[in-house]
């Protein structure tokens, strides 16, 4: 997997390095955040449990850099995007406890979380009031899953342990910018992130750290989720001219 994971790197790598090399017009950051939802086996509340995430709605913070290229309808960008997912308590401990009669409540002590870095193109239609956009990204993403404690009726804390894994991960969004004045623009927009994690085989400790058994199955749970945005972009060099005039006061 890690071979695989750095030749698609290497590629992306590559890539962008192509990308870069033409003339640079102008470029800009962007800070965004807001909704993270689930969709999918991600979000679905079902058995089996190593392939269903039982993720509720969560948040995302993001930073965008934008490469300009001489090109009025194409752009490059990179960023840096972190995602957190709650697990749905409810549902998950309904389903434990089900094939576990001996287990008296579960205690959830870690979230899915990722952490992404993706590289990509827009392809953009804009004028002096606005810009619109899609995009689409490669990037790599760092996936922690869920951990908890399992607690039983002898007393006994079973440890389910959260793991952490590297993956590719796609991209493929729309958004618009409206630009406020030369120097700042409103950003909003949507974006669909999917990959396919293998966590590797689920492991029980008890609270010591001893491990207690290990899962037959794989911990492959996809990441699905679709992002809704709002932001601030800031224009560093050569700016957006806005056709927002100001009112002269009439003599």
């Amino acid at each position: 997997m890690f071979a695989r994971l750095q030749k698609t790197t290497r590629l992306i790598c590559f890539c962008f390095t192509i990308l870069f090399i033409q003339k640079v017009n102008s470029q800009s950051i962007t800070v965004y955040g807001g909704p993270s939802l689930p969709f999918g086996t991600y979000g679905a509340k079902d058995f089996p449990l190593s392939e269903n995430g039982i993720a509720k709605s969560g948040f995302h913070a993001g930073l965008v850099y934008d490469f300009k290229t001489k090109s009025n309808y194409f752009n490059m960008y990179s960023s840096i995007l972190y995602n957190k997912n709650k697990v749905d308590y409810d549902a998950f401990n309904r389903l434990i406890l089900l094939n576990n009669k001996d287990l008296r409540s579960v205690q959830i002590l870690k979230s899915w979380n990722q952490g992404t870095l993706i590289f990509g193109s827009k392809l953009k239609y804009s004028n002096q009031h606005y810009e619109l956009f899609g995009k689409l990204g490669l990037g790599i993403a760092w996936l922690g899953s869920p951990g908890y404690n399992l607690n039983y009726d002898s007393a006994v804390i079973i440890k389910w342990k959260s793991s952490t894994v590297v993956t590719g991960l796609v991209q493929v969004g729309i958004g618009a910018n409206i630009h406020l004045n030369p120097g700042v623009s409103l950003f909003t927009g949507a974006d669909l992130l999917y990959g396919r994690p293998d966590y590797g085989t689920i492991k029980f400790t008890d609270t010591n750290g001893n491990p207690v058994s290990t899962s037959l199955e794989n911990l492959k749970v996809p990441l699905a989720i679709i992002q809704f945005s709002l932001g601030i972009r800031f224009n560093i060099l050569k700016p957006e001219i806005t056709t927002l005039k100001s009112r002269r006061p009439v003599k």
